[in-house]
C-alpha cells in the first residue's frame, strides 16, 4: 500500500490500544487537548518525570516557581510523546470516573463535565485538581478533607458560597482558583471575609476572579484576626466591585500580600486607607475600570488610596482600557518614588501624547507601555527627565515616524510595531511606519527593536540602528527582506520573522550580513529560505529555531554552518515529515561527532526526530533510518541546495523535501 490517509492510521492506533468506543476516544483527546491549549503549551510549565511543580501564564501570570521548585521548559516534543498516555490512563481512575489524568506520574487531575464527583473519584495524594463544568453547589461536596492537593482549581460550576468548613483539612494548597463560579461575599458580624480562608495557611494565590463578589459592606469594622500570612497575591478581577471599603485588608495586614487584581470591576471609589495595612504591595492591576477616572483624572480616589499606601516597594501600576483622555497626575505623583512599570494601553491619548497632560518626574520609571492608543506624535522632551526608562512600547499607534522625544540615549527596548493599523487608520497617512538613517539618531543604547507589521524591510530603514542586538520583524505582511537591509548590523545576535507567511526568499547577499547570528527564528514563514553555503563564520554558533516550516529539508551546507552551534531545535509537528534520505543520515552522523557539545533540543539520540521512508511507507526515527540505511545504487542529482530546496508528496502532509 503506496499511502495510508490519516483517518485509518487513527483508528489502527486506536483499536490497538484498547479504546472501547471511538465516543470515548474523540471525547477524551478533545478534552486533554482543550485543557493543554488552554494553557498556552509555549508558555506552560510541566516535569513529567518527577512532577513537582507547575505554573500556567493565563492562570498564574507573575508568580512562577510558586511551588518552589524550579520547573523545566514543556516542549513539543512532551507533547507528542505523551499524548497515548493520556488517553490509556484516562479511565485510571475509574470506567465511569468523569476524572482522568494528564501526566505520567499520576499526580494531575481533571473532572469535568458531570453531575457529581464521588469521593473515590479523587485520589488522597495530588499535586494538581482541576474540576469544572461539574454540578457543584459547594466545595464540601467535593470530599477533599485531608487530601494533599497543591494546586486547587474548581471554575465553572454553581457555587454560590464559601466558608471555612469547605477548606478545612487543605493546609497543603498553596494556589487556590475558584474563578468563573457564582461566589459571594456575605456581611458577618463574627468574622471577616478572608477568615473563610484562614485554614489554608500555606497559601500563597488566591484567585476569585469572574465571580458575583462585591465587597460592599463585607467588612465594615475592623475583625480582631491575623490570617494568611504567606499570601503573596489576590485576584478579584472581574467582579462586580464598585467601592473598596476601608477594612477589607485589615485582617491579612501581617501577610507579605505583593500583587492585588481589580482588572474589570467596575470600580467608582476606593477609600483613601484601603491599603494602608499592605506594608509588601508591589504590583496593583485596575484595568477597565474607567469609573475611577470620570469626575477627574487628575484626583481621583486612586490618588489617596496611593498616599497612604505604606509599601516603599510599589513597582507596577495597571491602567490599561481605564478610558483616559490624559494621564492621571496625582496619582502618579504620589507614586514618583518607587514606580517602576506603567501601563497605559488602550486608552484615549489621540493624537499628541502629553500635548495637554504631563508625566512627573517618575525618577525610578523602567518601562511604560503605551500602545493601542491612537497616537501619531508625542510632545517633544516629554520623556527627558525619565533618566531610568530603559523600555518604551509604542506599539499599534498611529506615529508615521520615530518622533524626536523617543530619541533619548537611556532606551534599550523599543516596540514600533503595527503602526497605522487597520482601526487606527482615520489617524494616519500611510500604511506604515517611515524609518530612516535619522530614526534613531541619538539612541545610542537601544539593543531590541521590535517592528512588527512591516510590509518590506530595506536597507535604509535600519542603517541608523547598527548597534542593535535583537530584531523583531515578524509581520503577516512582510514580503520582502531586500539585499543589504542588515548590513550596518554588526552587533545584531538575535532575529525574528515569525508567521511571515508572504516573505520571498532572502536574498544571499542578506543572510552574508548575519555574520554573529546566535538566534535565528523563521517559524511559520514557510517560503523564507537559508540559500546554499555558509551564513558566515560564526562565534557562538545560531539557535535555529525553524519549527512548524512544512517545507523542509536538511543539506551538506546546513551541516557545514551547524559545525560550531551549542544549541539547535529543528523540531517540527508530528505529521509534518520529511522525506528519509542520505541528510538524514549525515545529521544522525553529525550528532554523534557532537557528542555533548551540541543540545539538539528533543534529540533523544536519534529517537525524537522522525521521516518518512516511502520506499517502507513507514515512518521512522533518524536513528532507525541512519543505522538501517543502504546507499543506493544510482546516486540522485540534486542541483538544489539549502535548508530549505526542493519540493516533493509526503503521503501524511502533503509536503516535504529532497536534497
Amino acid at each position: 500500500m503506496k499511502m495510508i490517509s490519516k483517518a485509518y492510521w487513527n483508528i489502527f492506533v486506536f483499536l490497538a490500544l484498547g479504546i472501547p468506543t471511538w465516543t470515548q476516544f474523540t471525547l477524551g483527546l478533545s478534552l486533554v487537548s482543550k485543557d493543554i491549549e488552554s494553557r498556552n503549551i509555549k508558555n506552560s510549565v510541566y516535569t513529567h518525570q518527577n512532577v513537582k511543580s507547575v505554573s500556567y501564564k493565563n492562570d498564574i501570570e507573575n508568580h512562577r516557581n510558586f511551588l518552589s521548585l524550579e520547573p523545566q521548559k514543556l516542549s513539543r516534543e512532551w507533547v507528542t510523546e505523551n499524548i497515548f498516555t493520556h488517553i490509556e490512563v484516562l479511565h485510571t481512575v475509574n470506567s465511569t470516573s468523569p476524572c482522568y489524568f494528564i501526566d505520567k506520574s499520576l499526580e494531575f487531575m481533571i473532572c469535568e463535565n458531570s453531575a457529581k464527583i464521588e469521593p473515590d473519584h479523587i485520589p488522597a495524594m495530588l499535586t494538581y485538581l482541576h474540576v469544572r463544568n461539574v454540578e457543584l453547589s459547594s466545595l464540601e461536596e467535593l470530599s477533599l478533607r485531608n487530601k494533599s492537593i497543591n494546586v486547587l482549581l474548581v471554575t465553572n460550576t454553581k457555587i454560590t458560597n464559601i466558608t471555612r468548613s469547605d477548606l478545612t483539612g487543605l493546609a497543603d494548597i498553596k494556589y487556590l482558583h475558584l474563578g468563573g463560579n457564582l461566589i459571594q461575599a456575605k456581611n458577618s458580624i463574627f468574622q471577616s471575609f478572608f477568615a473563610n480562608f484562614q485554614d489554608l495557611t500555606n497559601l500563597t494565590h488566591l484567585d476569585l476572579s469572574k465571580n458575583s463578589i462585591s465587597l460592599t459592606d463585607v467588612d465594615e469594622y475592623q475583625k480582631n484576626e491575623d490570617l494568611l500570612h504567606n499570601l503573596e497575591s489576590i485576584s478579584f478581577a472581574g467582579n462586580p466591585i464598585r467601592t473598596l471599603e476601608r477594612n477589607i485588608f485589615f485582617t491579612i495586614r501581617n501577610s507579605r500580600l505583593k500583587r492585588l487584581d481589580f482588572s474589570d470591576c467596575e470600580l467608582t471609589h476606593i477609600d483613601p486607607y484601603t491599603f494602608q495595612h499592605l506594608d509588601f504591595l508591589e504590583e496593583l492591576e485596575l484595568k477597565e475600570n474607567g469609573g475611577l477616572f470620570k469626575l477627574d483624572p487628575n484626583h481621583s480616589p486612586l490618588s489617596s488610596a496611593l498616599y497612604y499606601l505604606p509599601s516603599n516597594t510599589f513597582s507596577y501600576l495597571g491602567l490599561a482600557r481605564s478610558e483616559l483622555l490624559i494621564t492621571p497626575t496625582a496619582s502618579l505623583f504620589v507614586a514618583k518614588n518607587s514606580l517602576r512599570k506603567l501601563d497605559f494601553s488602550s486608552n484615549l491619548f489621540f493624537g499628541t501624547f502629553l500635548k495637554y497632560s504631563i508625566l512627573p518626574y517618575l525618577r525610578c520609571l523602567e518601562e511604560l507601555i503605551l500602545s493601542k492608543n491612537y497616537i501619531s506624535d508625542i510632545k517633544e522632551n516629554a520623556f527627558q527627565h525619565l533618566g531610568r526608562l530603559e523600555v518604551l512600547n509604542m506599539s499599534h499607534n498611529s506615529l508615521l515616524t520615530v518622533p524626536q522625544a523617543v530619541q533619548i540615549p537611556n532606551i534599550k527596548t523599543l516596540d514600533l510595531s503595527f503602526q497605522c493599523a487597520w482601526y487606527a487608520q482615520p489617524y494616519c497617512l500611510s500604511n506604515y511606519i517611515q524609518l530612516n538613517l535619522d530614526s534613531f539618531r541619538g539612541m545610542d543604547n537601544l539593543e531590541n527593536l521590535h517592528i512588527k507589521g512591516i510590509s518590506v524591510l530595506t536597507p535604509d530603514m535600519l542603517s541608523g540602528a547598527g548597534q542593535i542586538v535583537l530584531l523583531d520583524i515578524s509581520s503577516h505582511y512582510l514580503t520582502s527582506i531586500q539585499e543589504n537591509s542588515f548590513k550596518n548590523m554588526t552587533k545584531l545576535r538575535s532575529l525574528t520573522c515569525s508567521q511571515c507567511w508572504l516573505l520571498n526568499p532572502v536574498p544571499l547577499a542578506a543572510w552574508m550580513d548575519l555574520k554573529d547570528i546566535t538566534y535565528l527564528d523563521f517559524s511559520y514563514s514557510p517560503m523564507s529560505v537559508i540559500p546554499a553555503g555558509r551564513v558566515g563564520p560564526r562565534s557562538g554558533g545560531y539557535e535555529g529555531i525553524l519549527e512548524n516550516i512544512k517545507i523542509k529539508a536538511l543539506s551538506p551546507a546546513m551541516l557545514e554552518d551547524i559545525k560550531s552551534l551549542e544549541y539547535i531545535n529543528l523540531m517540527t509537528h508530528p505529521t509534518d515529515l520529511i522525506i528519509c534520505d542520505v541528510q538524514v543520515v549525515n545529521f544522525y552522523k553529525w550528532s554523534l561527532e557532537r557528542g555533548n557539545l551540541t543540545y539538539i533540543e528533543g534529540w533523544k539520540g536519534g529517537k525524537g526526530y522522525t521521516c518518512d521512508d516511502i520506499s517502507n511507507n513507514r515512518v521512522k526515527s533518524f536513528e532507525e533510518f541512519a543505522l538501517n540505511y543502504v546507499e543506493p545504487k544510482q546516486p540522485v542529482d540534486h542541483t538544489l541546495e539549502g535548508i530549505l530546496a526542493g519540493v516533493c508528496l509526503s503521503r501524511y502532509t502533503g509536503w516535504s523535501m529532497f536534497i
